[in-house]
């Protein structure tokens, strides 16, 4: 069975260094939680799978960094400025692992409702 998965983000909490080679708070562990939800039509019931992962991300002078331009106003955001959805979207942007739980979650949570939904079979009496 093939269901309409929705994944949302949430960051659980953020591991800085107080200064990297004269940038100061700068991000390098992020907890993120991954919830995926799909909603089964036929039960009108809701399920939900989900994944906790402690991430690294680049430091803002790495060759592995998002933005490379030192001259970009985003090439390194100030603490107090960031939001949660510009950390989800480097997440996203620079580390293949999201796409590794989004299919964990997927198959996780297809397994559970195939599991359960229930089948029609043929009567034991026919």
């Amino acid at each position: 069975m093939e269901n309409d998965i929705t994944f949302e983000f949430k960051i659980l909490n953020l591991q800085t260094l107080p200064e990297l080679r004269g940038f100061t708070n700068v991000i390098k562990r992020v907890n993120l939680l991954v919830t995926a939800k799909c909603f089964i039509p036929s039960n009108n019931t809701y399920h939900s799978a989900n994944h906790i992962e402690l991430i690294t991300l680049p430091d803002p002078d790495s060759q592995y960094s998002i933005v490379r331009d030192p001259n970009s106003p985003d090439y390194f955001i100030e603490y107090s400025q960031l939001t949660e959805n510009d950390i989800i979207e480097w997440i996203e942007i620079s580390n293949p692992i999201v796409g590794d739980i989004k299919t964990k979650l997927t198959t996780e949570l297809n397994n559970f409702i195939d599991s359960y939904e229930p089948q029609d079979t043929t009567l034991p009496w026919v």
